[in-house]
């Protein structure tokens, strides 16, 4: 019920008119979606849905791991003629693509980042170890936002990204409990993470773990072995993708 207003400028249908104004925004703003290309009409029998669909990778798309080593030589395993026994590592250069044309920066943290970017560490803001910001635009010591990640990339295409290991691309002032995280794994493009964030630790009482966003002390257990932890976490992510999507 609207009350009478004796104020000369405020009549029933100007209220009206308003009230009708408000609810057109108020519609307007609840299907204001751009990807949506059904119809909306007075009601659910007179409108056309349209249903969105995750993006799917591409039939036959092949999965992707990525295994980075510190200070592992161009030809320390077995398919690039090392001496070393290296069979599972074998059998997947056997099974999968080589490459012998990657230079390394000769410090892990700018390597990495030109490995995740496809460009020059510097370019990719890693021109130095992921410490500190050294104050220009190539030493930030973590990712250019403006660099796509490998990760960030597959992620749009359909596939499910994880990480376990050293991280190594955050600078130091940026790895605490409260963030900011956008420099973490998770802000990159990995949906799942496991590990650490600086350049080393502890393989039996690394100081912290990080699981995902989270930071966590290390399990009170003098069986533990970080090696082992990380390729447990790896199993425990494929297998729970696969439980959940026999093709994704």
């Amino acid at each position: 019920m609207i009350r009478q207003n004796n104020h000369p400028g405020i009549t029933h249908r100007r209220i009206k008119l308003l009230l009708i104004a408000i609810l057109s925004i108020l519609v307007c703003s609840c299907s204001n979606d751009d990807d949506f290309n059904g119809d909306i009409g007075k009601n659910i029998g007179s409108s056309t849905p349209d249903f969105l669909y995750d993006t799917k990778a591409p039939d036959q798309s092949p999965n992707v791991i990525i295994l980075v080593a510190d200070d592992l030589g161009y030809s320390d395993i077995g398919s690039y003629g090392g001496e070393i026994s290296t069979p599972s590592l074998d059998e997947l250069a056997a099974n999968g693509v080589r490459y012998n044309h990657f230079t390394v920066t000769a410090v892990c943290s700018s390597t990495r980042a030109a490995l995740l970017t496809g460009m020059n560490h510097h370019s990719a803001g890693t021109g130095w170890l992921a410490e500190w910001d050294f104050g220009y635009p190539g030493y930030r010591g973590e990712i250019h936002k403006n660099s796509l990640t490998l990760a960030e990339i597959l992620k749009l295409n359909g596939y499910s990204t994880f990480m376990v290991g050293k991280w190594h691309l955050t600078n130091a002032d940026h790895r605490s409990p409260i963030g900011p995280f956008d420099s973490w794994p998770t802000g990159r493009g990995f949906e799942k993470y496991f590990g650490f964030l600086e350049g080393e630790a502890n393989q039996f009482k690394p100081h912290w773990l990080v699981s995902g966003n989270d930071i966590h002390p290390p399990p009170d257990d003098e069986n533990f072995y970080l090696p082992d932890a990380i390729t447990d976490k790896a199993i425990d992510m494929i297998k729970t993708l696969r439980n959940h999507d026999r093709e994704k």
